[in-house]
């Protein structure tokens, strides 16, 4: 009598470069589970599977050269239940291949400091045009039929130099896609959606924020959530390398 055997999707695992956006493939990657050395199932598209484990709530460790070394709690109930993905953005670290990627940044401590992610100021790939709140949808005006390949971008409000991140669930055609959530943000025909790029903060109050440097404009509107209250700044990521010690926050903005 024949014999089945059925593996079970544990978990799939997309590492992704925040500069680029694009998957890090290296497979010197050390990962622990909840302490415990595994080893993944390399696929083509980047993404690493572990089959057969128990779908439980467990601690992540991810050691992987020329990026800032993480560890998290991996939470099932925010995860697909049918394709369970966890998909996470690296941060260049000390190591990273500056000689062949160069990059900018800011680097310090700052008292209370949550989370920082920017987006690239005066960039407009392709501009918001509408929304259907209920069905979670945007149009776009692409000319160049651009297509948003990542998973994190911003409506960005070029006027007051403040975005609203989202994440796109799928592609529906070159101009409409559908989103995790509806937008908040107030927008005209000229806002840009730019890619999102992450930073990380800990221990303690140190933040780290790194971008490619491509020779074009070094512009950056820098996020970043301190006691609860999200900030916004407009930098010159070539001349300046910390964040300021005061700003103005914009509380009528927590959502964001």
């Amino acid at each position: 009598m024949p014999v089945t055997i059925v593996h079970r999707l544990g978990l799939a695992l997309r590492l992704i470069d925040t500069t680029t956006g694009f998957p890090v493939q290296d497979r010197e990657i050390r990962l622990t589970w909840d302490g415990a050395p595994v080893r993944p199932m390399f696929r083509t598209d980047g993404s690493m599977i572990f089959v057969n484990q128990e779908r439980k709530n467990f601690r992540l460790g991810i050691v992987l050269p020329g990026f800032v070394s993480r560890e998290l709690e991996v939470r099932y109930e925010t995860l697909d239940p049918g394709t369970p993905l966890l998909e996470l953005h690296m941060i260049p670290g000390p190591d990273y291949n500056r000689s062949r990627y160069p990059c900018l940044g800011l680097e310090g401590e700052l008292p209370g400091i949550e989370t920082i992610d920017a987006v690239r100021a005066g960039e407009s790939p392709c501009l918001i045009r509408e929304q259907d709140p209920r069905k979670k949808i945007i149009t776009l005006f692409n000319p160049h039929r651009l297509e948003l390949s990542r998973t994190w971008y911003a409506l960005v409000d070029p006027d007051q130099g403040i975005y609203e991140p989202f994440s796109v669930v799928r592609r529906i055609n070159d101009q409409q896609y559908k989103l995790d959530r509806a937008l908040e943000m107030e927008f005209r025909n000229y806002f840009p959606i730019c890619p999102l790029v992450f930073g990380g903060t800990g221990p303690g109050e140190r933040y780290r924020l790194m971008v490619r440097d491509d020779a074009t404009a070094s512009r950056w509107i820098v996020r970043w959530v301190a006691g609860g209250v999200p900030h916004f700044q407009t930098m010159d990521l070539r001349t300046q390398s910390q964040l300021p010690a005061t700003v103005s926050g914009i509380e009528e903005r927590r959502d964001l």
